[in-house]
Protein backbone atom coordinates (compact mmCIF):
# COMPACT_ATOMS: atom_id res chain seq x y z
CA UNK A 1 0.00 0.00 0.00
CA UNK A 2 1.21 3.09 -1.21
CA UNK A 3 1.17 6.36 0.53
CA UNK A 4 0.89 9.60 -0.94
CA UNK A 5 0.84 13.80 0.34
CA UNK A 6 -1.18 15.82 -1.64
CA UNK A 7 -0.44 19.08 -3.30
CA UNK A 8 -3.59 21.57 -2.96
CA UNK A 9 -4.70 24.82 -4.81
CA UNK A 10 -3.90 23.01 -8.19
CA UNK A 11 -6.53 23.88 -10.68
CA UNK A 12 -6.64 22.06 -14.60
CA UNK A 13 -6.04 24.24 -17.42
CA UNK A 14 -9.24 26.32 -17.66
CA UNK A 15 -8.43 29.89 -19.03
CA UNK A 16 -7.63 32.24 -18.51
CA UNK A 17 -5.11 30.04 -16.20
CA UNK A 18 -3.56 26.79 -16.42
CA UNK A 19 -1.68 24.67 -14.10
CA UNK A 20 0.72 22.69 -14.48
CA UNK A 21 2.50 19.71 -12.28
CA UNK A 22 6.10 18.76 -13.37
CA UNK A 23 5.36 20.53 -16.89
CA UNK A 24 1.80 18.14 -17.08
CA UNK A 25 -1.44 19.04 -16.44
CA UNK A 26 -3.00 19.10 -13.02
CA UNK A 27 -5.94 19.37 -11.12
CA UNK A 28 -6.29 19.90 -7.25
CA UNK A 29 -5.68 17.88 -5.03
CA UNK A 30 -2.82 16.52 -6.68
CA UNK A 31 -1.61 13.06 -5.44
CA UNK A 32 2.03 12.94 -5.11
CA UNK A 33 4.72 10.63 -3.46
CA UNK A 34 8.02 11.56 -2.34
CA UNK A 35 9.48 14.27 -4.04
CA UNK A 36 9.75 17.72 -4.94
CA UNK A 37 7.38 18.96 -7.51
CA UNK A 38 7.16 22.35 -9.78
CA UNK A 39 4.01 24.18 -9.96
CA UNK A 40 3.56 26.69 -12.80
CA UNK A 41 0.16 28.99 -13.44
CA UNK A 42 0.38 30.30 -16.86
CA UNK A 43 -2.79 33.00 -17.72
CA UNK A 44 -3.82 33.50 -21.46
CA UNK A 45 -0.65 36.21 -22.29
CA UNK A 46 2.01 33.56 -21.30
CA UNK A 47 2.54 35.18 -17.51
CA UNK A 48 3.70 32.44 -15.17
CA UNK A 49 4.03 32.10 -11.31
CA UNK A 50 5.73 29.16 -10.22
CA UNK A 51 6.15 27.79 -6.63
CA UNK A 52 8.14 24.33 -5.63
CA UNK A 53 6.99 22.14 -2.98
CA UNK A 54 8.26 19.13 -1.27
CA UNK A 55 6.60 15.97 -0.16
CA UNK A 56 8.28 13.57 2.15
CA UNK A 57 6.04 10.45 2.92
CA UNK A 58 6.87 8.74 5.70
CA UNK A 59 8.27 5.08 6.25
CA UNK A 60 5.59 2.56 6.76
CA UNK A 61 5.46 1.61 10.74
CA UNK A 62 6.79 -1.94 11.21
CA UNK A 63 5.97 -3.89 14.04
CA UNK A 64 7.78 -7.11 15.32
CA UNK A 65 6.43 -9.16 18.27
CA UNK A 66 7.27 -12.89 19.54
CA UNK A 67 5.78 -14.70 22.32
CA UNK A 68 8.28 -17.38 24.57
CA UNK A 69 5.90 -20.11 26.70
CA UNK A 70 6.93 -20.37 29.81
CA UNK A 71 8.65 -23.95 30.90
CA UNK A 72 6.53 -24.73 33.63
CA UNK A 73 3.08 -24.72 35.32
CA UNK A 74 2.47 -21.17 37.64
CA UNK A 75 5.28 -19.17 35.29
CA UNK A 76 3.81 -16.18 33.07
CA UNK A 77 5.32 -16.22 29.25
CA UNK A 78 7.12 -12.97 27.49
CA UNK A 79 5.85 -10.89 24.80
CA UNK A 80 8.73 -9.27 23.31
CA UNK A 81 7.78 -6.44 20.73
CA UNK A 82 9.54 -3.03 19.20
CA UNK A 83 8.82 -1.26 15.61
CA UNK A 84 11.11 0.84 13.37
CA UNK A 85 9.85 3.63 10.76
CA UNK A 86 6.84 5.89 11.31
CA UNK A 87 7.55 9.15 12.50
CA UNK A 88 8.65 10.12 15.27
CA UNK A 89 7.66 8.25 19.05
CA UNK A 90 6.39 4.76 18.80
CA UNK A 91 4.09 3.74 21.43
CA UNK A 92 2.33 0.14 22.21
CA UNK A 93 -0.56 -1.17 23.36
CA UNK A 94 -1.41 -4.79 23.79
CA UNK A 95 -4.96 -5.76 23.89
CA UNK A 96 -5.51 -2.32 24.32
CA UNK A 97 -3.70 -1.56 27.24
CA UNK A 98 -0.88 0.72 27.22
CA UNK A 99 2.51 -1.61 27.06
CA UNK A 100 6.02 -1.83 27.44
CA UNK A 101 8.03 -4.76 26.38
CA UNK A 102 9.38 -7.33 27.41
CA UNK A 103 5.27 -7.72 28.64
CA UNK A 104 4.24 -10.57 30.77
CA UNK A 105 1.44 -13.10 29.88
CA UNK A 106 -0.34 -15.87 30.64
CA UNK A 107 -2.22 -18.31 28.40
CA UNK A 108 -3.67 -16.24 25.74
CA UNK A 109 -3.83 -14.48 22.39
CA UNK A 110 -2.05 -10.91 22.42
CA UNK A 111 -2.69 -8.53 19.71
CA UNK A 112 0.13 -5.61 20.34
CA UNK A 113 -0.34 -2.52 18.16
CA UNK A 114 2.50 0.17 17.46
CA UNK A 115 1.38 3.52 17.17
CA UNK A 116 3.47 6.28 15.61
CA UNK A 117 2.89 9.95 16.33
CA UNK A 118 0.98 10.35 13.12
CA UNK A 119 -1.29 7.58 13.92
CA UNK A 120 0.12 5.22 11.57
CA UNK A 121 -0.13 1.74 12.97
CA UNK A 122 1.11 -1.82 12.71
CA UNK A 123 -0.46 -4.75 14.58
CA UNK A 124 0.61 -8.30 15.57
CA UNK A 125 -1.25 -11.14 17.38
CA UNK A 126 1.09 -13.49 19.33
CA UNK A 127 -0.28 -16.28 21.51
CA UNK A 128 1.22 -18.11 25.14
CA UNK A 129 0.96 -21.51 26.41
CA UNK A 130 1.33 -22.27 30.12
CA UNK A 131 1.84 -25.58 30.33
CA UNK A 132 -1.19 -28.16 32.30
CA UNK A 133 0.47 -28.39 36.04
CA UNK A 134 2.39 -31.45 36.79
CA UNK A 135 -0.33 -33.49 38.51
CA UNK A 136 1.77 -36.83 40.33
CA UNK A 137 0.02 -38.95 42.62
CA UNK A 138 1.72 -41.53 44.85
CA UNK A 139 1.00 -44.16 47.21
CA UNK A 140 3.12 -46.53 49.51
CA UNK A 141 2.32 -50.36 50.21
CA UNK A 142 3.97 -51.28 53.28
CA UNK A 143 5.76 -54.65 53.59
CA UNK A 144 3.90 -58.17 55.08
CA UNK A 145 7.28 -59.24 56.93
Amino acid sequence: HTRYGTVTGVQTCALPICYTVNGAAATSPYSAGTGSYTIVATDANGCTDTKVVSITVPTKVALTASGTDPKCFGQLGTITFGASGGTGTISYTVNGAAATSPYSAGTGSYTIVATDANGCTDTKVVSITVPTKVALTASGTDPKC
